[in-house]
């Protein structure tokens, strides 16, 4: 129990130290592994989205289509019928 606890904290001090940005999934299943991978990869997509510049008046375009109508319509034409 002891060698044990002594071989994660020496792998916990040089997975910290030497290897920046590595995560220890050796021992882990396979979908356990995709798994995480997918996690980061949200992670980052988050990120990224959190710090783009967000677009200030930005028009909106609404759809338009031909009535074929001449002159303009009043409240009675367009919601008479309800």
């Amino acid at each position: 129990m002891l060698k044990q606890q002594e071989q994660l904290k020496n792998r916990l001090k040089t997975n910290s130290t030497n290897n920046t940005g590595v995560i220890d999934v050796h021992d882990l299943q396979r979908d356990d592994v995709k798994f995480i991978k997918n996690f980061v990869e949200l992670l980052r997509k988050r990120e990224k989205l959190e710090h783009e510049p967000k677009e200030k008046n930005k028009k909106i375009k609404f759809a338009e289509w031909n009535l074929k109508v001449k002159g303009k319509l009043g409240r009675d034409e367009i919601y008479g019928y309800l």
